[in-house]
């Protein structure tokens, strides 16, 4: 995508990996390791020296390493390499980057080539002690009131309520709800939920045994929920139901994993915002699959 500034982090790329670094240094895990997860989750950049973000990948993983007192010898190295031989500089030459703004980033990395050339300043911070729990189950119907069919922003505070969907006001108007459908743990700590939303808000709290067989659902894509962000969107559990595994894969197919979500600490609240579904099929990037009625994916009595 390339940079937008001379800074290190002058560029989407650099700041997404930035965040994801952040978020696996709390895994108690050792700072190789920790590398193997960054390469799988970047894509061919790693790998392809040819990829616009194979130079930032490795500059960025080295500073991130070096500011959180992680000692990752082959991401130092690979770091300093491509500092000496003005790999980063060339690409982002031919990216087109401006003369006065490839001296100022040249600067920038001799900079960054003193101070990984010299032992981390920091401690490694702490660690997650042991996994976290999850807060949801499988089967799990969670009702929370919205404003058009949106969720409040768990990011804002009460006064300032605001939807997911955007920045505007949120005034509740009626009742929405999630089913839970898949859970897991990125790398045996992390938590991630998926669930199913229903496509169009009600005026009633969704309960177990007011659930319709003819209402809608549409799926959605993983995320995180911690018990901050579920009372904040004031979320209340109001039912349980019976997943069947098969005929959940028949009516969406195969689901990937959460943990891309789960390292980034990507919330769910993300994912509670209506829109206009209509393909069944779900795919990366696609409208949201939909179910007409939950009894399809339920275990039959």
């Amino acid at each position: 995508m390339g940079a937008w500034g001379a800074g290190l982090y002058s560029s989407d790329f650099a700041l997404d990996l930035r965040n994801t670094a952040a978020a696996i240094a709390r895994l108690p895990l050792d700072p190789d390791r920790l590398l193997e997860i960054l390469i799988s989750q970047s894509g061919q950049a790693p790998g392809d020296s040819d990829d616009e973000d194979h130079a930032t990948f490795w500059l960025v993983v080295a500073d991130q390493f070096w500011r959180r007192g992680l000692i990752a010898p082959a991401a130092r190295e690979r770091a300093l390499n491509i500092i000496d031989d003005d790999r980063d500089l060339s690409m982002n030459a031919a990216l087109g980057m401006s003369e006065a703004l490839l001296r100022k980033r040249r600067q920038m990395l001799q900079e960054l080539k003193a101070k990984l050339s010299a032992p981390p300043s920091a401690k490694r911070g702490p660690t997650i002690k042991k996994p976290q729990p999850f807060i949801f189950e499988v089967g799990d119907l969670i009702a929370f009131p919205a404003c058009g069919g949106n969720a409040i922003n768990p990011y804002f505070t009460p006064p300032a309520l605001r939807s997911v969907a955007d920045s505007r006001p949120w005034v509740q108007d009626g009742w929405s709800a999630l089913v839970m459908i898949d859970r897991g743990r990125a790398f045996d700590f992390l938590v991630w939920y998926r669930g199913i939303i229903l496509d169009q808000p009600v005026n009633d709290m969704p309960a177990q045994a007011t659930v319709s067989a003819d209402w809608r659902w549409q799926m959605r894509r993983p995320g995180t929920c911690s018990t901050e962000h579920f009372k904040r969107m004031r979320m209340q559990r109001t039912g349980h139901f019976k997943i069947d595994t098969e005929r959940l894969m028949a009516a969406f197919g195969p689901l990937p994993s959460g943990n891309t979500h789960a390292i980034s600490n990507i919330s769910i609240a993300n994912q509670l915002f209506l829109v206009r579904a209509t393909s069944r099929q779900f795919t990366a990037g696609s409208e949201p699959a939909v179910i007409d009625s939950l009894d399809l994916i339920l275990q039959e009595n």
